[in-house]
């Protein structure tokens, strides 16, 4: 039990660099310490914690339990059934320390042992956000849970120079949180933090932004042209070939022989081109080259002797045969079908 008058305040138990243990032995005084601007103590919940030198470190409630423990004896034998009383453990994380109405990062300068601790006071918890950056950084979009009074800025440079996750699962308002953002950057005028001729680019998947911005410039299926080089391999394949059929492993190979050999004609300049290279081709000479392959006629010698109907194209490689084929739909040779009669 402890020997603090004071009922209305716990006790500092035990002190690690990132954890401060509170035993409270009569929650409800306690609780009365709790700023009706904050609302019921709980996780989450700010706590102050003095020492006798004037120290006020700041921290949060992480979590707590209940343990039983046995009351003082007595004589009084109606009190039988009631041996034990609960106490109240509370695992807090230390914030920072409250110096000259000035809040500092750490908790180094509490001195031992700690007075006392009891629920933090909303002119305390408010410090702890009001001076943390100049007035240039500041960029606001949220406030306290605990208490919507209570603005909570962060360094704006900082917040959009790197990357970060708004996280939930769904349903719990990711996306009005995102729109929430995006709104206060673009429409900070008032000295603080702006993003000033700042780009911001959405991608909008599931239309949820279009209300949120109605200014903006939006881009979808209606107003923006790709060019079809752009596609990568499997959406050229699904363009060209008939994807429901399994044997189609020649055509697959022809058409990504044809698409690499389009690229590197119309690419000199690049050293290295493949299949899967974002870079120009012509689809029309492609459905010629298609065209050609499909209905050519060969020596049988030398499949790189292409029967026209003028005179013979004769190839170097089949590398070559494909660039031939990309000009223009040949006038092939067209093979002569044998019929029963013709064998009698």
């Amino acid at each position: 039990m402890t020997n603090l008058e004071d009922k209305t305040l716990g006790y500092v138990t035990s002190v690690f660099p990132n954890k401060i243990q509170i035993e409270i032995d009569d929650i409800t005084a306690f609780k009365k310490n709790v700023d009706e601007a904050l609302g019921d103590l709980k996780i989450g919940s700010y706590l102050e914690i003095s020492d006798n030198g004037g120290g006020k470190l700041i921290a949060i409630i992480e979590s707590y339990k209940i343990e039983l423990k046995e009351k003082d004896s007595t004589d009084d034998q109606e009190e039988v059934d009631k041996k034990v009383e609960p106490v109240y453990i509370i695992d807090a994380i230390p914030l920072g320390t409250i110096i000259e109405d000035s809040f500092v990062r750490g908790c180094d300068t509490l001195t031992i042992p700690p007075k006392g601790a009891k629920p933090a006071m909303h002119s305390d918890i408010k410090l702890i956000y009001e001076n943390g950056f100049k007035l240039k950084e500041r960029f606001l979009f949220s406030k306290l849970a605990q208490d919507n009074s209570i603005e909570i800025p962060v360094n704006g440079n900082k917040f959009f120079n790197k990357h970060f996750a708004i996280i939930g699962s769904s349903g719990s308002g990711k996306s009005h949180t995102t729109a929430k953002i995006i709104q206060k950057a673009v429409g900070a005028k008032d000295g603080t933090f702006e993003l000033n001729n700042s780009h911001i680019v959405i991608f909008d998947i599931h239309n949820e932004y279009k209300t949120a911005f109605p200014n903006a410039n939006l881009l979808d299926i209606s107003n923006i042209v790709l060019p079809y080089w752009l596609l990568n391999g499997e959406e050229l394949e699904e363009l060209f070939l008939d994807t429901s059929d399994r044997n189609n492993y020649n055509q697959t190979s022809v058409l990504r022989r044809a698409i690499t050999e389009n690229k590197k004609k119309h690419n000199p300049k690049l050293t290295e081109v493949t299949f899967g290279t974002p870079c120009k081709f012509d689809i029309k000479e492609i459905s010629n080259c298609l065209y050609n392959i499909h209905n050519e006629t060969t020596d049988y010698t030398n499949n790189l002797i292409v029967k026209l109907a003028t005179k013979d194209l004769v190839c170097s490689d089949i590398n070559n045969k494909y660039k031939e084929f990309f000009w223009l739909i040949r006038n092939l040779v067209v093979l002569k079908k044998i019929s029963y009669n013709d064998n009698c």
